[in-house]
């Protein structure tokens, strides 16, 4: 009960629009509350422009992902059964539950979707979702922007409050355990639930949860790559169908965040930290701070990424004899896999995406045949990771997963390059320019006309 306490003195003082609503008791009243008081005439422009470019990037990463076939095996197990909805991967119609799994399921499959250094990967659970609620109940792009921006500023504040300490992906951990809350805030604000609605779908959203499986997710040498990959799929659909089972008027508890035994406790994080739960909602805008990826790979090691090419200009591959990469604890752990067999493993190996860069690939566009490159093969032998302290402090103390590589020649000489925040973070952003050359590739790559169609209405 503490804790609960402790929280309702915070928000009262920090919550801008608690004028607007009278707050409920108890955390998840609280949390509900704000939730109906959150505003798209609140948003910067600034604001507004991010989460179109978001809302563009996640639906073209779900498209892109219409040649893989580990995209058609899981929309073979669910077995799409017709309806009005579109699969934006593969151009066929579901029903509302099929299509939110499959497609979050797609915007992932590429790992070329956006990121947060504290959540995983939030555009994957909210935007797709959003796509199909906002044409399924005909709401405006207005109604859809503010539903979005807030499924991004109350997640990540969610994922703060429950994973903020040392070492916290040591487990247990995981992002889509994570984000059916962001997903869960995005429906509800855009079906125009009720506080005592919103209250219910956090039980039922809390109850459809994935437990945290990170730990044997496949990022360690001796497991196996799991390919449902993040289960974002399950995430997003329990989300919406926690939603729309507290608008059919389903009963359900209304306190699934209070106490000690609430929702922070049911996911096995070992703090809860209520006063991040909604600071500063309406003056920080977290969503600024989500990541666009310029590169189809896990984004722990996109400094890598980045640190490499700029050594790329100073040294030809050929003239290259080792590369050592200083890395945090978490990308050493889970990077170091080499000769992956599939093309979920080659997200997550640095040794052969180096390899496929020597080689000139743009990293735009992986495909499982890259995992046959011998030419990438041979130089992936070249690679080694080392786990460097001073980067894993900053990594556990600022979010920063910055990395520093080392190239030593054939003729002895040594070239370094650190970077501590990879391309597309804040601060180091991707130029509009070059955004929409990736959302129109992977939009325009799609054989689906229909999809095509759709995309062209979301396009900035």
């Amino acid at each position: 009960m503490m804790i609960a306490a402790r929280a309702f003195f915070i928000f009262v003082i920090t919550l801008p629009s608690a004028a607007h609503a009278k707050p409920e008791p108890g955390l998840t009243g609280q949390f509900a509350t704000a939730i109906i008081d959150f505003s798209y005439q609140d948003l910067p422009p600034e604001v507004v422009e991010r989460a179109r470019y978001l809302i563009a990037d996640s639906l073209a990463t779900a498209i892109g992902a219409h040649h893989t076939s580990i995209y058609q095996e899981v929309e073979n197990i669910i077995g799409p059964s017709g309806g009005d909805h579109l699969l934006l991967a593969s151009g066929k119609r579901a029903s509302m539950s099929e299509a939110v799994y499959l497609n979050s399921f797609a915007a992932n499959v590429l790992d070329f979707d956006d990121s947060h250094t504290e959540l995983g990967h939030p555009g994957a659970t909210i935007v797709p979702a959003a796509l199909l609620l906002k044409e399924a109940f005909d709401k405006s792009e207005q109604e859809l922007i503010e539903a979005v921006v807030a499924g991004y500023e109350f997640n990540i504040r969610w994922a703060r409050s429950v994973f903020n300490y040392s070492n916290k992906f040591d487990g247990p951990w995981s992002s889509s355990t994570l984000q059916v809350m962001g997903t869960t805030v995005m429906a509800a604000k855009l079906l125009d639930l009720s506080t005592e609605e919103i209250q219910r779908a956090l039980f039922f959203a809390a109850s459809n949860t994935p437990i945290p499986v990170n730990q044997k997710i496949g990022l360690q040498r001796n497991q196996i790559m799991s390919g449902m990959k993040n289960n974002y799929g399950h995430a997003a659909r329990g989300a919406v169908e926690a939603v729309l089972a507290a608008r059919a008027g389903i009963p359900a508890e209304k306190t699934v965040l209070d106490g000690d035994q609430g929702q922070w406790r049911m996911i096995a994080a070992k703090e809860f930290h209520p006063e991040y739960l909604l600071a500063d909602i309406g003056n920080i805008w977290e969503l600024m701070s989500v990541q666009i990826k310029p590169y189809a790979a896990c984004r722990w090691m996109h400094s890598s990424i980045d640190a490499f090419k700029a050594l790329l200009q100073q040294v030809e591959p050929q003239e290259i004899e080792s590369v050592e990469v200083l890395i945090y604890q978490f990308g050493y752990q889970s990077l170091r896999k080499s000769e992956p067999k599939t093309l979920l493993e080659l997200q997550f190996s640095l040794p052969h995406i180096f390899g496929l860069l020597a080689n000139k690939n743009s990293l735009v566009d992986l495909r499982l045949e890259d995992t046959l490159h011998e030419p990438a093969i041979e130089f992936s032998r070249k690679i080694n990771l080392v786990m460097d302290q001073s980067l894993e402090d900053l990594f556990q103390k600022e979010n920063k997963i910055a990395a520093e590589v080392i190239v030593t020649g054939i003729d002895g000489k040594e070239y370094r390059e650190q970077v501590l925040s990879p391309l597309g973070s804040a601060g180091n952003e991707i130029s509009s320019g070059a955004h929409l050359i990736k959302i129109r590739a992977l939009v325009d790559g799609s054989p689906h006309p229909q999809v095509r169609e759709l995309a062209s209405r979301y396009l900035p």
